[in-house]
């Protein structure tokens, strides 16, 4: 008899004298049954609860207009005033009054002191980007305090992609404010706040079939037939 997915063991599970399988620790998997022992999920995903597959963490994003987003300068007096990802109004998004970049920023009030994972930022739509920046954040819109010691963080490459930048450690924060450093022809962007959210689906355990493990999606294998992987496919005879 197989040892379960999800559990670590030195052999097959034995009859009579009781399983001889071990439940993996927090952080490790095993999503095929059979001998072996548990292991680290890879770099940037998570274990799902049962052990037996991984996930891939998923930002919560939010993005913001006026009043909620405050800037240094906006080009053209109210032209340019539109930072929220995806909005099209002007094609820009936000653009300071100049391409000194020194004292140009977007800032951005996320409603109360949370815990800020990052920012997602956007360029405009007519070829003009930022491409490098730093991020600073505060509690009460006073003082400020630099984003992982003042760091310069690599910015975007076009002007439709979201580019997700994580910290090195999440803050807790009320505002965000984004400092152009760089861009590609003009300094306009859009951007957003990264929150810690929720995951990808994990997979279907062993004994279902279908693909992620969502409402409905994994169905029991019928008598008679066996799936001994995480993940996707049908059950075998």
């Amino acid at each position: 008899v197989l040892s379960l997915a999800g559990s670590s063991d030195a052999g097959p599970s034995t009859e009579g004298g009781g399983l001889n399988c071990t439940k993996c620790d927090a952080g490790l998997y095993k999503d095929w049954a059979g001998a072996g022992l548990c292991i680290a999920c890879p770099t940037g995903t998570a274990a799902c609860d049962a052990g037996d597959g991984c996930y891939v963490t998923v930002s919560a994003v939010e993005s913001y207009s006026e009043p909620a987003a405050f800037f240094s300068s906006i080009y053209g007096g109210s032209l340019h005033k539109y930072p929220k990802l995806d909005d099209t109004r002007n094609g820009e998004g936000w653009c300071p009054q100049t391409t000194t970049l020194a004292n140009e920023w977007l800032a951005m009030d996320t409603g109360s002191v949370r815990i800020i994972e990052g920012v997602v930022t956007q360029g405009g739509m007519y070829n003009d980007w930022i491409t490098s920046f730093r991020v600073a954040v505060s509690d009460d819109r006073s003082t400020w305090r630099a984003v992982d010691g003042d760091v310069t963080f690599q910015g975007n490459v076009d002007g439709l992609t979201h580019l997700t930048t994580l910290f090195a450690a999440p803050v807790a924060a009320r505002y965000v404010r984004i400092h152009p450093m760089a861009s590609h022809v003009s300094p306009c962007m859009r951007a957003g706040v990264a929150f810690p959210g929720g995951y990808d689906a994990c997979p279907c355990p062993p004994g279902s079939a279908g693909g992620a493990n969502t409402a409905g999606a994994c169905t029991p294998c019928n008598l008679n037939e066996y799936k001994n992987w995480t993940g996707p496919g049908a059950c075998a005879p």
